[in-house]
């Protein structure tokens, strides 16, 4: 294998672990920043708890579809 060249396996393999890792916290804190904005001890608001919940949801379906199109990507570049 040339050095220029990619092992793209590899590569798939260690940037999803990277990914998979970072996902959480990163979704985490921004739907917190976006949404939370009473700071109210105990409780949510109404409004506060529909942003989050569409939040997580919309973040889920974009990283969804992302997994998805790195592994096609993968499958389309085996060696």
């Amino acid at each position: 294998m040339d050095e220029d060249q990619f092992h793209i396996p590899m590569l798939g393999n260690q940037l999803a672990e990277r990914f998979g890792q970072d996902v959480a916290y990163t979704t985490v804190q921004k739907c917190l920043n976006n949404c939370v904005s009473s700071y109210s001890e105990g409780s949510l608001l109404p409004t506060e708890e529909r942003c989050l919940r569409n939040c997580f949801v919309k973040s889920y379906d974009f990283f969804k579809y992302a997994d998805d199109e790195l592994k096609f990507f993968l499958r389309q570049n085996k060696e």
